[in-house]
């Protein structure tokens, strides 16, 4: 046989299978989610890939480049897409609304999209006092306004049974030999003129997630100015503040810890802001019934050692 029928049999060999693959051809007539919405909370993940989809008709899949599938937020403030992972990683980051939209191409090159709606909700109520940040509804650890909830010293992120200078995180267990947070050699081994907590030693941004962290100082002080405050002495003495806008919060009268707890009658809750010129304490807001005028509050903020057990209060980061 020679060359030109050898060319011409392949030829014709060629345009039978592709007629054969046309009429095999199935399109894809819908492609969609199993679920419409996905509700999620901050901070929260899930796995999300092609066998999350429904292909009508289902023959139709095996003319999808599965393993090409893209996924798209369109909000990425508040759901990201990590595709460096086997599959889809969803990340829910922040409260809010975001269509996600898996996309495929066939083998005729025709895109075909999925959508869905993923919600984001808070795992932690908070409140608008009106104020520069909103305030969360509870201390760390309470599932109530009005419970006490964890004790934390300044810049430790865990709890525990005794709070003293031996066991403290960020020094060598004797006076005034502070490993961090250090503003004056006369304190420490060495001086890093940090006044304020990294994100790694706050309580709120690491049990709660990055969308929460303690107040500063200033922050404390806002909420002490700003609103009318009241006490109510009862089996658990709570103080609440009342905004311009209407809006209240309630500080439990949970007191502090060292080797046991003490002080209960008046609120204590930490800030995230060291005292400059003295290294050894930190700020922390404080409620107290009125020396001078009974059954009225008295708040402030106040210092004292960083090594003590105080609640925390957090903040939203946005």
């Amino acid at each position: 046989m020679n060359s030109k029928k050898i060319i011409a049999l392949c030829a014709g060999i060629a345009a039978v299978f592709c007629s054969c693959q046309k009429e095999n051809f199935k399109e894809v007539e819908n492609i969609a989610f199993k679920q419409e919405k996905f509700s999620m909370k901050e901070g929260e993940t899930m796995k999300l890939g092609p066998d999350n989809v429904v292909i009508t008709p289902p023959e139709a899949k095996e003319f999808l480049n599965m393993d090409k599938a893209e996924l798209i937020s369109d909000n990425k403030a508040s759901v990201s897409v990590d595709t460096s992972a086997s599959g889809f990683i969803v990340k829910a980051l922040f409260e809010g609304s975001s269509t996600i939209t898996m996309k495929f191409t066939d083998t005729h090159g025709n895109i075909k999209t999925a959508t869905a709606t993923v919600e984001v909700g808070t795992a932690h109520e908070y409140v608008d006092l009106g104020l520069s940040v909103k305030w969360a509804v509870c201390n760390i650890g309470a599932e109530t306004a009005e419970a006490y909830g964890k004790y934390f010293a300044w810049g430790e992120t865990a709890s525990k049974e005794k709070y003293e200078t031996s066991n403290y995180a960020h020094c060598k267990g004797e006076p005034d030999t502070f490993t961090k947070y250090c503003t004056s050699i006369d304190k420490g081994e060495s001086v890093d003129d940090k006044t304020v907590l990294e994100s790694v030693d706050d309580a709120a941004a690491v049990l709660w997630g990055e969308t929460w962290r303690m107040p500063t100082k200033e922050e404390v002080d806002e909420l002490v100015k700003s609103l009318e405050w009241s006490i109510t002495i009862g089996k658990t003495t709570i103080f609440t503040g009342r905004a311009k806008n209407g809006a209240t919060i309630v500080i439990p009268a949970g007191g502090y810890r060292q080797s046991k707890l003490s002080g209960e009658g008046s609120a204590y809750f930490w800030s995230s802001t060291l005292v400059g010129n003295n290294c050894s304490q930190a700020y922390y807001f404080f409620g107290e019934e009125d020396w001078f005028d009974e059954g009225e509050a008295a708040m402030s903020i106040e210092k004292y050692g960083r090594m003590i057990g105080l609640p925390v209060r957090p903040v939203r980061v946005r």
